[in-house]
């Protein structure tokens, strides 16, 4: 098993870190926002961004990412004229515990 720019070859298929997550904690549209995070947790991410990795409608986004602001998961950053910017709160335990379990997840399926 290898890894190739961020995809993993199973079997002669690839599979996406994120698919990877999906897979253990389900697919959910909160997983799924979650995973995207988790994936490019360095990056920052505006709404539409968020929609278009993931497929999850605006509305449901949009409450999902309100959510997770509320519960500091993520933090706004930057504000560009009316566009806002998240990305995942490092800092915090919760998502600390959160990256390395995706991490972990990630390393025992690259080593099977």
């Amino acid at each position: 098993m290898s890894f190739v720019g961020g995809l993993e070859i199973i079997g002669g298929t690839l599979m996406k870190r994120k698919d990877i997550f999906l897979d253990f904690v389900g697919k959910s549209p909160k997983s799924k926002i979650l995973g995207t995070l988790l994936i490019g947790r360095e990056e920052e991410y505006t709404l539409n961004d968020i929609i278009r990795a993931t497929n999850v409608n605006r509305q449901k986004a949009y409450k999902i990412l309100n959510d997770m602001v509320k519960k500091r998961i993520i933090i706004p950053s930057n504000k560009v004229k009316n566009i806002q910017f998240y990305k995942l709160s490092t800092d915090k335990d919760e998502v600390k515990l959160l990256i390395h379990l995706f991490d972990k997840l990630i390393g025992m399926r690259i080593n099977k």
